[in-house]
């Protein structure tokens, strides 16, 4: 297990307190969940590079790219190296799901998905900055330590429990972008409802609420809906008695936003970092719960995928699994 971190006695026993719980053992159970969530977001992504076409349209050709200080010197491969570039981080977001070679493929994977992101500025992604942060800090989490290639070609990595901050450093990555988004929300324009109000009243084909788009009432309940969920995201899923309903909310509202917007993955990498939110060992408890046949969380379940697959039928054809399957 991970013992307690013994401290000087001349730290401040708030600061002991705070070390030893960090370093408190829990389930591995979300970490490996998440290995595997964020694996194949990544592996999404890159679906949605090549179907795209985006390496010959936005990757390379170009005359001139606008550069991040003081990354200058990245350029694109000549040939097709910009091709072999990404299906290399496809074979690494691969390894990270299945956890073989787990340090050097996350390490690649932070690699490789950076080089993308700082090719260009004028391409910049809100989505794909925050997926290169959470491929460095997924470098630094023994997250293949359970449920991983790595773990069944040497046993002496198996463990049944993380310390305590692993948790929370996720926690952390994940609950920074989403209130910030809020902070930038205030400002004049969107407190007065645009660019919703005009945006919104193109959008009347929006399946079943579309219709009500143009009413100024569901204009400003998006508006400052939005906003409050951004802002108060950490903290209704932080609380135990409103983790469901706040999970909810989110669902509702990344469903949307995929379906109202041209974010690519974003929406999707969210709903997956939402769920670490809960408790560290619900993905062990629900297999436990399937198993047994549990009356009630099985049916919930059940009705779980059977919603998101109805929600899922009704987003465009590059978002949906739903199309994907049924072609």
């Amino acid at each position: 297990m991970f013992p307690a971190i013994n401290l000087h006695r001349s730290l401040p026993l708030d600061w002991s307190i705070l070390f030893n719980r960090l370093s408190a053992p829990v389930d591995i159970a979300f970490l490996v969940y998440f290995r595997i969530a964020f694996g194949g977001v990544v592996l999404w992504q890159v679906w949605g590079i090549f179907a795209n076409d985006w390496v010959e349209r936005f990757l390379t050709g170009k005359e001139f790219y606008f550069k991040y200080w003081p990354f200058y010197f990245v350029q694109p491969w000549p040939g097709d190296g910009m091709n072999i570039h990404v299906a290399l981080l496809a074979v690494f977001a691969a390894f990270v799901m299945v956890g073989l070679l787990y340090r050097f493929s996350a390490a690649a994977t932070f690699f490789l998905l950076t080089y993308i992101f700082l090719l260009d500025r004028a391409l910049y992604l809100n989505h794909l900055y925050l997926t290169c942060l959470i491929a460095f800090v997924m470098i630094f989490l023994p997250a293949h330590r359970s449920l991983s290639l790595d773990a069944l070609l040497r046993p002496g990595l198996r463990s049944t429990a993380v310390p305590a901050w692993t948790l929370w450093l996720l926690r952390f990555q994940v609950a920074v972008p989403m209130f910030f988004g809020g902070v930038a929300k205030i400002n004049s324009d969107w407190l007065r409802g645009q660019p919703l109000f005009a945006f919104l009243q193109g959008q009347t084909d929006f399946p079943i609420i579309g219709q009500f788009f143009p009413l100024p009432p569901v204009v400003w309940l998006i508006t400052y809906g939005a906003l409050l969920i951004d802002l108060l995201f950490i903290f209704y899923l932080a609380n135990r008695r409103t983790r469901v309903f706040g999970f909810i909310f989110v669902l509702a509202f990344h469903f949307i936003n995929s379906r109202l917007f041209d974010i690519g993955i974003f929406p999707w990498l969210m709903i997956a970092a939402t769920l670490i939110f809960f408790p560290p060992g619900w993905p062990r408890r629900m297999l436990w719960d399937i198993r047994r046949a549990h009356p009630v969380r099985v049916p919930a379940l059940g009705l779980g995928f059977v919603l998101g697959a109805f929600i899922g039928g009704t987003l465009p054809a590059d978002f949906s699994w739903v199309h994907i399957i049924i072609g």
